[in-house]
């Protein structure tokens, strides 16, 4: 009687064990949907936004105007200012014999306004002015800008930028003489140091005294030197 006893328990035993066998594999495969579904949320979730993402306008930069002999050219983001003083070196340019103090003089304010005007750049390697420079040392000059005035430039390339940036608004010509130049393969004995003073829409500390050397270039005037 006593083994018969002892059999029924033991039944009971391995019962009992194995309810909690399957419980624990229920909770087990519980936890596993939950994880996966988890899984699956997170990735519908980023796709979801990456997706808003591109669904976004991206700013669009398209040439408007060109001065086609020199390589210049007008954007559709270009300031009021800057368009004005466009069109000043077009009709200066136009001209069977160019003036070359007046276009020393107007490339040294389209320089400094695309260069430091920096509202509507798409980031900071959007650096402006760059088809003023010196072809043979423009590179290093882009180079030196990006990781100075242009390094805190947040990207717009979806117009949402939220950053205070300077815009400017007027560069007048304070003295203009000539001078020789000698420098990486440019030589000019009728080069142009030119001093300016730069006015912003809102002053943020940017360089208010922007002095320059030009050189000539084949038919073009470019920037050699900024201090």
């Amino acid at each position: 009687m006593e083994e018969k006893k002892n059999i029924k328990v033991g039944n009971k035993t391995r019962k009992k064990t194995n309810k909690k066998v399957k419980l624990n594999n229920k909770f087990k495969i519980l936890i596993l949907v939950i994880i996966i579904t988890l899984i699956i949320c997170g990735i519908i979730l980023f796709t979801f936004l990456h997706g808003k993402d591109d669904e976004k306008p991206t700013t669009t930069i398209t040439i408007t105007n060109t001065i086609d002999n020199y390589g210049y050219s007008l954007t559709n983001n270009a300031t009021d200012y800057y368009k004005e003083l466009f069109e000043k070196l077009k009709k200066t340019l136009d001209n069977e014999n160019v003036n070359d103090e007046l276009y020393a003089s107007l490339v040294s304010q389209l320089f400094i306004t695309d260069f430091y005007t920096l509202n509507n750049k798409i980031g900071n390697s959007d650096v402006g002015g760059l088809e003023f420079f010196l072809e043979s040392s423009r590179d290093n000059f882009a180079l030196k800008a990006k990781n100075t005035i242009y390094k805190s430039v947040k990207s717009n390339l979806y117009g949402d930028r939220e950053q205070n940036l300077p815009e400017v608004t007027k560069v007048s010509v304070d003295s203009i003489t000539k001078t020789s130049y000698s420098y990486n393969g440019i030589t000019d004995s009728e080069a142009y140091n030119v001093k300016t003073s730069v006015t912003y829409d809102v002053d943020l500390g940017y360089p208010t005294e922007v002095r320059l050397t030009l050189v000539h270039n084949g038919s073009k005037i470019e920037i050699a030197k900024v201090n």
